[in-house]
């Protein structure tokens, strides 16, 4: 009777920490849309996983494997913990099982603090995949540069072209296709086309 009422007991208390575990792993995610910084960094302090991960099902489409905290906070356009993350090693590369990585989620966002933060703590800028999208109807694949055309944020393209980004036909077609929904990209038209205009020149040459 004695160890049958241990063992209750043991089991109430694995039960206890393992919804504790969930509750505070819930609460980060919601931490982060809300850009509760404070409590993200006590939550890495105390030994939270930097690079903790999970499933999204998204509303349209299929769910993704892998979905990082790190992503989160590219996507909710959160640089103060997306600089916190990193701080706390969260990988910059991690994909989820669709191929995306934080750095599109910040491209789709437009906040170049979260683009920039990501590069310089070694985010590949030229990765790509095929995912069968609208970007890659253009573009031949999915990439950083054609998210941040396809969603019209200038100072992200800026950004990455100045970081190095490969510049393909496809992006300036991409482009002038979006210009009828994002006005903005009228001012970047021009540096696409001169860059791709260089690059068949020099192909041209070699």
């Amino acid at each position: 009777m004695r160890f049958s009422k241990i063992i209750f007991i043991l089991i109430g208390i694995i039960i206890i920490f393992f919804s504790i575990r969930y509750l505070i792993t819930w609460d980060i995610w919601d931490a982060i849309r809300k850009n509760r910084v404070n409590f993200v960094l006590n939550y890495l302090k105390h030994g939270g996983n930097a690079n903790f991960a999970r499933n999204h099902r998204w509303i349209v489409g299929p769910s993704e494997q892998n979905y990082t905290l790190l992503m989160v906070a590219a996507r909710q356009g959160r640089p103060d913990i997306v600089k916190i993350l990193l701080q706390y090693g969260a990988d910059p590369n991690a994909r989820t099982s669709i191929g995306n990585t934080a750095l599109f989620y910040a491209a789709e966002s437009g906040n170049v603090n979260s683009v920039e933060l990501l590069v310089k703590n070694g985010a590949d800028i030229n990765y790509s995949y095929w995912p069968g999208s609208s970007i890659a109807a253009f573009v031949g694949e999915e990439d950083i540069l054609g998210e941040a055309i396809f969603y019209g944020h200038v100072d992200v393209i800026n950004f990455l072209i100045d970081q190095g980004a490969t510049i393909k036909p496809g992006h300036l077609r991409l482009a002038e296709r979006m210009l009828e929904y994002r006005k903005s990209l009228k001012s970047i038209i021009p540096v696409l086309r001169k860059h791709v205009f260089a690059n068949a020149r020099r192909v041209t040459f070699l």
